[in-house]
Formats: structure tokens, C-alpha cells, sequence
């Protein structure tokens, strides 16, 4: 058994040593491209030099404007809102705003295109209403976000809000 384990152990280096790595060389052969660009699709476009400032400043929409834009919405009262979701099982097209929000104003014009796409069905409420009470808060932000969420999970839907 001796004998056995000290020849294991004398052959292991030997194997080790027949282990051996070679070092292997590409070819070298000058390279030349048979690709040419004549396609004019490949051609970039012309970009603003640096010098040139591109200025993206978007138009500020005061509460006046926003009041014009909306003002071919349907408006409506949180009655109506809350039989939209509960009772009558129509389709709604519902626009939560107010003029004081800069995002809601910013939004505007685009909303007031879209009211014209869907042949003037979109449907406004007011977040600056007198009837935005405490209870309209807990309805819109609380039952209502989640019966939306419920209801895009059991129409399998792959997306949520």
C-alpha cells in the first residue's frame, strides 16, 4: 500500500511536467477592406455645431390660456366621477386637472388636441372645485387609484399604473 501511494506521488509531477501549453501565432496578413460606403443612407446627418445653441424652452401656459384650453371639456362634479366608476359601466375618457398645477397647464394644449380626436368626449373635473372635499380626496386617491389597479390585474393586463 506504501509502495502504491509513493508511486502515485512520484508520477504526479511527471504528469504535471507532460502538461505542457503552447504558444500558437496568427498569420499575419495585411488586411484590406472589401467594404465601401456608397450607400448615401450611411451618411450622417448634419448636426448643429457646437457653436450654434440649440434652446428646447418649452412655452409657459398661464392659468388664462389653460381656462381655453379646456374649455370645450364636459365638465364635470364628483357625483358625476363617482357614477362613472360605480354604477352606470360606460366608458370614460376622465381628465383630473387645475389651472393652479403647471404640469396640468403645461399638458393643456395637448389635452385640448386629444378632446378634438375623440370628438369632444373628454371628460373634466376640476381639482379646484368647490365639491373637492375631504371625502372626494379619499375617493379619488384611495378607493378609486386601487378599483383601477384591481381591475387592469383581473383583465390581465400586462401593465398597471
Amino acid at each position: 500500500m506504501k509502495n502504491q501511494k509513493i508511486k502515485s506521488l512520484l508520477l504526479v509531477p511527471l504528469v504535471f511536467a507532460s502538461i505542457t501549453t503552447g504558444v500558437v501565432y496568427a498569420e499575419e496578413h495585411p488586411t484590406t477592406s472589401s467594404i465601401q460606403a456608397n450607400d448615401s443612407s450611411l451618411v450622417a446627418p448634419d448636426l448643429p455645431s457646437t457653436k450654434e445653441k440649440v434652446e428646447h424652452k418649452p412655452s409657459v401656459v398661464t392659468p388664462e390660456e389653460y381656462e381655453k384650453n379646456v374649455t370645450d371639456f364636459k365638465k364635470i362634479d364628483i357625483e358625476a366621477v363617482r357614477h362613472s366608476f360605480t354604477e352606470d359601466q360606460l366608458e370614460h375618457t376622465i381628465y383630473f386637472g387645475r389651472k393652479t398645477c403647471s404640469h396640468c397647464r403645461q399638458f393643456s394644449p395637448e389635452l385640448k388636441e386629444f378632446n378634438n380626436l375623440i370628438e369632444k368626449k373628454l371628460e373634466y373635473y376640476d381639482l379646484d372645485g368647490k365639491d373637492f372635499d375631504e371625502e372626494a380626496r379619499e375617493f379619488l386617491f384611495k378607493k378609486w387609484t386601487s378599483d383601477i389597479w384591481m381591475g387592469w390585474w383581473r383583465s390581465n393586463c400586462t401593465t398597471g399604473l
